[in-house]
């Protein structure tokens, strides 16, 4: 059996157990507004643009694995925040 190193996206799982559905409805819905911004979404996007031509440099990279990585973890929170409101009778869409 191989062993694989885990990273910051697999300790926040761990920690949030996307899961459970123990999320607060307040807290739930307001997790589900959460969303990166316009700017940040453009330079996520040219960022994706660079590293598809192999044009990165290595902050450069470091700086798109960090947005992947919230994105992630927004993910998760969201997830959890959809269950615990599907759980709670509240809608879980958004």
């Amino acid at each position: 059996m191989g062993t694989r190193s885990i990273n910051e996206v697999d300790i926040w799982t761990g920690i949030i157990s996307p899961d459970r559905d123990d999320m607060p409805a307040p807290e739930a819905s307001a997790v589900l507004r959460w969303a990166f911004n316009d700017d940040a979404k453009s330079r996520m996007e040219e960022l994706a643009n660079r590293n598809g031509q192999g044009e990165l440099s290595d902050s450069e990279r470091e700086e798109l694995e960090a947005y992947v990585n919230v994105g992630q973890v927004i993910g998760i929170l969201q997830a959890k925040a959809r269950l615990s409101l599907k759980h709670s009778n509240g809608n879980g869409t958004t």
